[in-house]
């Protein structure tokens, strides 16, 4: 049974695949989108699409 959707999250689409709870950036100094904005995750199941990132809507 699917989950109600998680509570708004955002994700970096980066190698470090950090995850907050609020808007910002990546704060991972070794990750390629250190410094850029977080995506807001759509995901339902708390698996952030496996982070498959065909599936996000990503803006520098």
């Amino acid at each position: 049974m699917m989950q109600d959707k998680q509570k708004e999250h955002y994700v970096c689409l980066g190698g470090c695949r950090g995850v907050s709870n609020v808007p910002g950036v990546c704060q991972s100094p070794d990750c390629a989108r250190h410094n850029h904005r977080l995506v807001k995750c759509p995901c339902t199941d708390g698996r952030h699409y496996d982070f498959d990132k065909k599936k996000f809507k990503a803006r520098s």
